[in-house]
């Protein structure tokens, strides 16, 4: 094992008993759990300081301030890691494949104002720039500068409310959208004589669950009369390209190269029956079952 190796080791050490350190005008600060630092840990600071102050200072260096890239917001970046297996994924040619990861929920809708709520989205479509994102026919994502007018669908049910709502349910809930085009969110309102009723088909492609919390947050204060909220300077595009940027730093490869080795000491994954997934159309099912209060108390 090199010293570098021993190093970044001894940091991993010192990060499991909640000891953190810092470099403070050229010196080591130890923060955290300090009551955890043994005379062994001490020891082994003091030998390895020089390389630890390298490893922390570029460590330093790679987490300032994303630069910002106005100027070319609108050009391709490479999908991350994730994206690229949803991208991959909703593809038919995969073997249990042609499924989206897709976000669908119906709202109870009666005495919501519709066009307003449709307004609001509009607003939050402005403020987001990767509702407006799309993948290239290369596997590239691009924030598209201008997109149509958003709009939320009006169906009149009349006096078939549950088969209308059930026939739109039915195409909304496995939405695999085409994402060389946008949008990739359907709304529409089902419409009755006594009940209304908001479905929301949205692909999260582009949007992780904690996103999608601050996003209807958002919608909510918007419709509420809040008021209306600033575009951001920092898009994820910059983030992107910090990340790669980070990814390539020569920190970032020799942690690579100690995983690895790591890596490489850990048993082989077991080697599990699978089933067969031909379906043509990947579906989700939701099953449940209710337990009673006396039948778990009797047990």
């Amino acid at each position: 094992m090199t010293e570098m190796d021993q190093t970044q080791q001894l940091l991993l050490q010192l990060r499991e008993q909640g000891i953190r350190l810092q470099v403070f005008e050229g010196q080591l600060q130890a923060l955290g759990a300090t009551g955890s630092m043994t005379p062994l840990l001490a020891e082994q600071i003091g030998l390895h300081k020089p390389l630890l102050l390298v490893l922390l200072e570029e460590s330093d260096e790679s987490e300032g301030d994303i630069p910002l890239d106005p100027a070319n917001r609108f050009q391709p970046f490479d999908l991350n890691e994730n994206q690229q297996a949803y991208w991959l994924g909703r593809s038919a040619y995969l073997d249990g494949g042609n499924v989206a990861i897709h976000l669908y929920f119906e709202l109870d809708a009666n005495g919501l104002d519709i066009d307003r709520l449709e307004q609001c989205w509009q607003q939050l479509v402005d403020r987001h720039a990767m509702l407006r994102a799309v993948v290239t026919p290369n596997g590239q994502q691009q924030i598209l500068q201008q997109v149509p007018a958003v709009s939320i669908g009006r169906v009149n049910a009349g006096d078939n409310f549950n088969l209308t709502l059930e026939s739109l349910r039915d195409r909304l809930s496995h939405q695999n959208f085409d994402l060389q085009h946008w949008p990739q969110f359907e709304f529409s309102c089902v419409q009755g004589q006594e009940r209304n009723i908001l479905c929301l088909s949205i692909d999260c492609w582009a949007i992780d669950g904690w996103s999608y919390q601050v996003l209807f947050v958002e919608w909510a204060q918007l419709y509420a009369g809040g008021q209306s909220l600033p575009v951001f300077e920092l898009s994820f595009r910059d983030y992107c390209l910090a990340s790669q940027r980070q990814r390539e730093s020569d920190t970032s490869r020799r942690q690579l190269q100690w995983w690895k080795i790591q890596a490489a000491t850990l048993p082989d994954a077991p080697i599990l029956p699978r089933a067969s997934r031909s379906a043509d159309h990947g579906r989700f099912e939701r099953r449940q079952h209710w337990l009673t209060q006396k039948s778990v108390t009797s047990q």
